[in-house]
């Protein structure tokens, strides 16, 4: 009763946060007492509308003492049911990070427990229902690409480097999705590969991730390079015409590089856009 009555204190016209506080309180006192592993599950299920609806500085101090007791019922049970609540709860919060209204009462150490959450949850519990290894690949990628694109190359070593994205993707590549569910890996791939053709910065990160996503059965690693090829001749077009020289060479050499990745009938279109530059 106590779940479906949060959800709707979440989602109805006024969107009252002190009710869904309220309806928790009420919650714990009444039945959270014996340390029953269904009712704390329970629990972690209601403290998923606490996630997002802050109106105050109060409520957002609130929700982190109780996403604590969420992470500790997690360590504590291993279920995958408890889990997959705390890896809504996270969705959410990294949301939250890019969203105006919250985004002012989540401190940057707050924000990095909750990336490190996600991904140890994305690493215990990969499977596709959930979304969480989904959810956090996209949102590193995201935040690999603003990174690059602000050439702060120390921050988007952090998020795609051995302690990150390659750790994930190291950690699960044993995981098979259904062909609906592959993930697209973003911008692990692109950013880096524009960012050596622009910026000549080095491809050894982009091998790396190519290397491990390509041997990863949950990825969809044709949809992240489809367009890749047409986009890096567009580049040569332009610098051929400008006479940069350099630039010309570095479009040659990605177009090489990324060829082994693709499908044969995109592979074969590589040639003969080298041959036009």
């Amino acid at each position: 009763m106590y779940q479906p009555l949060t959800i709707f204190a979440a989602n109805s016209g006024n969107r009252d946060y002190k009710k869904r506080i309220d309806l928790i309180e009420e919650y714990k006192t009444k039945f959270m007492r014996m340390g029953n592993k269904s009712d704390d599950a329970t629990f972690v299920g209601c403290c998923v509308q606490l996630s997002h609806g802050f109106q105050s500085q109060a409520d957002y101090d609130y929700f982190l003492t109780l996403y604590h007791e969420c992470k500790a019922l997690v360590e504590k049970y291993k279920t995958r049911q408890i889990a997959e609540s705390l890896s809504l709860i996270v969705i959410q919060m990294l949301r939250n990070t890019s969203t105006t209204a919250y985004a002012g009462y989540i401190e940057p150490i707050d924000d990095d427990m909750f990336m490190r959450d996600a991904i140890n949850l994305a690493i215990s519990f990969p499977n596709e229902e959930e979304g969480i290894l989904a959810t956090t690949i996209l949102e590193l990628s995201s935040r690999y690409k603003k990174a690059i694109d602000a050439q702060d190359y120390v921050l988007s070593k952090k998020y795609i480097d051995i302690d990150i994205a390659i750790n994930i993707i190291s950690k699960t590549a044993h995981i098979e999705y259904s062909d609906q569910k592959r993930i697209w890996p973003g911008e692990l791939v692109l950013a880096g590969l524009m960012d050596y053709v622009n910026n000549a910065v080095s491809l050894e990160i982009a091998r790396k991730i190519l290397d491990l996503i390509s041997k990863t059965q949950y990825f969809s690693l044709e949809q992240s390079i489809l367009q890749t090829p047409g986009e890096i001749f567009t580049i040569a077009q332009r610098a051929k015409s400008q006479g940069d020289i350099d630039l010309i060479n570095r479009c040659k050499e990605c177009l090489l590089f990324i060829k082994p990745y693709l499908e044969e009938r995109q592979a074969s279109s590589i040639d003969g856009y080298i041959s036009y530059i």
